[in-house]
């Protein structure tokens, strides 16, 4: 047997549940779910991430998505069966939990000089 809260606010009684509210209007209980609460009977969005879809996780009885927040500076996060996945692009190096720097420009100074070196001989 669920709690039951009576709340009176004037001669408008309140009952109130774990997840739904119910109001007694005319002599009937109308009831609605509370905020972040939907169906019949009242439930959250999820409790588990099997409940959400591939690309999800459940937080805080929320579908969302993981990655916010969890990644370093100028990393990339993909979302692989509800867990976020951080990794530097291509371009950037370093830890992607941090921060990805970009990769020095090793050979690319090198190559320009030879290549300007041969054009004028």
């Amino acid at each position: 047997m669920a709690c039951i809260k009576l709340v009176s606010k004037g001669r408008e009684v309140i009952f109130s549940y774990a997840f739904k509210e119910c109001r007694v209007r005319n002599g009937e209980a109308v009831c609605s779910c509370k905020a972040g609460f939907f169906g019949n009977p009242c439930r959250p969005e999820c409790v588990r991430d099997s409940e959400c879809p591939l690309d999800k996780a459940c937080v805080s009885s929320r579908c969302k998505n993981p990655c916010t927040g969890v990644c370093g500076l100028y990393a990339e996060c993909q979302v692989v069966q509800h867990t976020p996945i951080c990794s530097c692009p291509q371009s950037r190096q370093g830890d992607p939990f941090v921060i990805c720097e970009r990769k020095p420009c090793k050979d690319s100074f090198a190559r320009i000089k030879i290549n300007v070196f041969l054009w004028y001989i």
